[in-house]
């Protein structure tokens, strides 16, 4: 019954928001894409909650045809932590973009099975549905995103909005930087990070720098700075990706 309701969910909420012939067009430009990337970073946070204590390593893969990308991610604890140097998250997902002017439109669903003590407790798997909008002009974009649990923390909810900023340093290395306000209800507050009621969790700023070699190879150093107002200090990660795609 938790598939078709997933399933379900996600059909539905896709029929909410149909799109029109050229915005279909457009997402399709580039109709097959396919990467990999390993991400090795100081410390696992993700919506202003730790996953980790020290160093991670994160690899994930995906692959895009037209509108649809489906994606997996590992991740592997490198830290004198439990687990060391075996999985304690895998994600899968599948998202479908519209795109119309300068507008973007992305339908996903998610699911996160966690392993190990460096995951929520309890940590049973779960799923969830989200919703983003993207409007962009010149170098900047503005940005939102829903997310709404449907399998085991039914319910609980989380939402982002803010501001990201590309700019080209030169023809093969790009500076992106962005700033966004998280929020989140109160059985998301108790699921993952224990505390009570509805707030304002998460003020975060992101910045990386993305170098292309041939088209294919690149490298991106990045830093990710996470200040929840309800906490006592601001939790920081740095790390190094390294990727390669294929178009």
């Amino acid at each position: 019954m938790d598939r078709v309701h997933l399933i379900a969910s996600f059909i539905v909420i896709t029929a909410l928001f149909p799109g029109s012939g050229s915005a279909s067009a457009e997402a399709a430009s580039g109709a097959f894409a396919a990467g990999v990337e390993s991400d090795t970073r100081s410390r696992y946070v993700f919506r202003g909650v730790p996953y980790s204590q020290g160093p991670v390593k994160q690899t994930i893969t995906w692959l895009n045809i037209k509108n649809f990308d489906i994606y997996s991610l590992g991740t592997v604890v490198l830290g004198h932590e439990p687990k060391q140097g075996r999985f304690t998250e895998i994600d899968v997902g599948l998202s479908y973009t519209r795109e119309w002017r300068r507008f973007r439109w992305t339908q996903g669903l998610d699911c996160y099975y966690y392993r190990g003590k460096n995951a929520p407790a309890p940590a049973p798997p779960t799923c969830e549905v989200s919703t983003r909008f993207r409007y962009s002009f010149g170098t900047l974009s503005l940005f939102t995103e829903q997310m709404v649990d449907t399998r085991s923390y039914r319910g609980a909810y989380y939402g982002e909005a803010g501001v990201f900023h590309e700019h080209a340093l030169s023809r093969r290395t790009a500076l992106h930087s962005s700033l966004r306000l998280g929020w989140s209800n109160a059985k998301f507050n108790r699921s993952y990070a224990g505390l009570p009621g509805t707030a304002f969790n998460l003020i975060g700023i992101d910045v990386s720098v993305t170098h292309t070699f041939d088209g294919h190879f690149y490298l991106k150093p990045h830093m990710e700075l996470a200040a929840p107002p309800r906490h006592s200090s601001a939790l920081v990660s740095f790390g190094l990706a390294i990727g390669y795609q294929w178009d």
